[in-house]
Formats: C-alpha cells, structure tokens, sequence
C-alpha cells in the first residue's frame, strides 16, 4: 500500500492581502473592497460599509476620496459620480 503525502501542520501559506485596493481618485461601483485591514486604521466615512473583519467596501458609485479629521482619524468617502464631477 502507498503513502499518502501530508502536509507538514507547519507548512508556510499565503499571508493575507491587506493593504488599500482602491485608491484616492478611483471610480468604484458598489460592493468593490476599498481596504482591507487588521483594525480601523481607516475609518467608513460617506457611501462606505464595514465588514466584520473590518474590510470597507463602496455601498455607492463614484470616486474614493481619504480625509483627514481633526480627532487624528483617516476617514474613506465615496463622493458620488455627480458630486465629483461638480467639484472639479
């Protein structure tokens, strides 16, 4: 009978992605993941959700905008297409 090949319990995997995927000034359409993180080191500002393991992710069309508040926290916005393009 032949052996079957285990792997080892201490066998390197993957580390996870975590890092921002969408950046300043990118169009993003519901649902796309914006950051991934371990903790809030970005906050969900306007048109973002937060998922359980902190992940924010666009709940509307537009472009991604980071700001900066005065309680030294990194807010993640979504302005909406229409607004953007106003501002511009």
């Amino acid at each position: 009978m032949k052996k079957q090949a285990v792997r080892p319990a201490t066998a390197a995997t993957r580390p996870a992605a975590v890092s921002v995927k969408k950046f300043g000034g990118e169009a993003v359409i519901p649902g796309n993941i914006v950051v991934r993180q371990r903790g809030t080191k970005w906050h969900p500002g306007l048109n973002i959700g937060m998922g359980k393991d902190h992940t924010l992710f666009a709940t509307a069309e537009g472009k991604v905008q980071f700001t900066h508040k005065a309680n030294g926290r990194t807010y993640v916005n979504v302005v909406p297409a229409a607004m953007a393009e106003a501002a511009e």
